[in-house]
């Protein structure tokens, strides 16, 4: 499975994907991954690939704004700032919260 990156608008989001939202407190990896269902597993795994392939780690939700990540099943998934923090947060895994990768 492969993922990409969708710079995307209002008018351009498909109509079935998935937004994740956030703000909790520092989690490890395998305890956000223990917030979804076993379906959803494989996909956080290629997405944390990919993020740390792609040289992102440390992006903030800010810069993930009207991003969207397509899997090559046609899944997709985008994520509120505070979503984006708990994922890069959980991915780093140092027991930061979601304010570390909210804003910058």
């Amino acid at each position: 499975m492969t993922v990409e990156i969708i710079e995307s608008t209002t008018e351009q989001y498909p109509n079935d994907y998935q937004i994740i939202s956030g703000g909790r407190d520092s989690m490890s990896w395998t305890e956000w991954q223990d917030m979804f269902i076993d379906e959803y597993k494989l996909y956080w795994e290629v997405l944390k690939q990919y993020i740390i392939d792609q040289n992102l780690i440390g992006k903030t939700g800010e810069w993930q704004d009207n991003k969207l990540f397509k899997f090559s099943d046609g899944k997709t998934f985008g994520f509120t700032w505070r979503g984006w923090g708990d994922f890069m947060a959980a991915i780093v895994d140092k027991g930061e919260n979601y304010m570390k990768y909210y804003m910058g």
